[in-house]
């Protein structure tokens, strides 16, 4: 890069450049003339004017991490513009990057304009070249169209990501909630202390929020369910269980304790001989 990192410059040698002449005249313009120019050593400056901070390259992943609510609806909302515009600006792009010419053949009369091989029309010599370029352009849009694939998708996760994070910034705080009420009721209801069975049942829960959280925050990114609702449901599922272990310990009842399991393994025989 040069200019303070304002261009991308290649440097090409041995090569041609073909350029297309513009006549002003509409039978000139019929003969598509070009010319080429061989040259030994060429520079090739692009403009990076357009990469931002904001853009593909420089954008590190969790940079949105770091930003308030405001700011999370805002980046999300222009990158839900960029990608519609970027869509909208790929087709015109295209078209006035090559020349499309098309042949009426409605009528019987232009029947004959199409020809089944149009390379007999060059002389031998271009037709190799006439299949090196094609192969060469076709390769190179082939190229553009998966960079553009590869773009718009990262734009596309880059949006989900942020509605995701906008919702995380309120469900954590529910679910900091819903997780100190099923560790609170834990020491009254298993009545045991140490390190115990709290310390496993406190962890297992834990665990069971984290995978669904991670498994439900894939699902969001992946657009196999709304990004809300893969933030929430986590803490949708927790949430009956932190009530009922609420409800169990003001209540004083023993869970996961030998009456307990001899209760309810009594009642279990009795439904089953019923």
């Amino acid at each position: 890069t040069v200019a303070n990192d304002q261009y991308l410059e290649i440097e090409l040698h041995d090569g041609a450049t073909y350029e297309d002449i513009i006549k002003k005249e509409r039978d000139d313009r019929k003969k598509m003339p070009w010319a080429r120019s061989e040259f030994d050593t060429a520079y090739i400056r692009f403009s990076l004017g357009n990469f931002s901070n904001e853009d593909l390259y420089k954008t590190r992943r969790r940079d949105f991490m770091m930003l308030n609510t405001q700011q999370l609806k805002e980046k999300a909302d222009t990158l839900s513009a960029q990608v519609i515009e970027r869509q909208a600006n790929f087709e015109k792009n295209l078209n006035g990057k090559y020349k499309f010419n098309y042949i009426e053949i409605s009528s019987a009369d232009n029947q004959g304009a199409l020809r089944d091989d149009l390379m007999q029309n060059l002389v031998s010599g271009m037709r190799v070249r006439a299949s090196q370029n094609a192969i060469r352009l076709a390769r190179s849009n082939l190229d553009y169209l998966r960079q553009m694939e590869r773009e718009m998708e990262w734009r596309k996760e880059m949006h989900l990501r942020h509605w995701i994070e906008y919702y995380k910034k309120y469900a954590l705080g529910v679910s900091v909630l819903i997780m100190f009420f099923i560790g609170a009721p834990l020491g009254s209801i298993i009545r045991k202390g140490g390190i115990g069975l709290p310390l496993v049942i406190s962890t297992i829960s834990f665990l069971v929020f984290h995978i669904l959280n991670t498994t439900f925050e894939k699902m969001g990114r992946e657009m196999l369910i709304d990004v809300a609702a893969a933030v929430w449901v986590p803490s949708i599922i927790l949430a009956p269980i932190a009530l009922w272990l609420t409800y169990s310990a003001s209540t004083d009842t023993a869970l996961l304790s030998g009456e307990w399991y001899s209760k309810l393994s009594t009642r279990f025989a009795r439904k089953s001989r019923s």
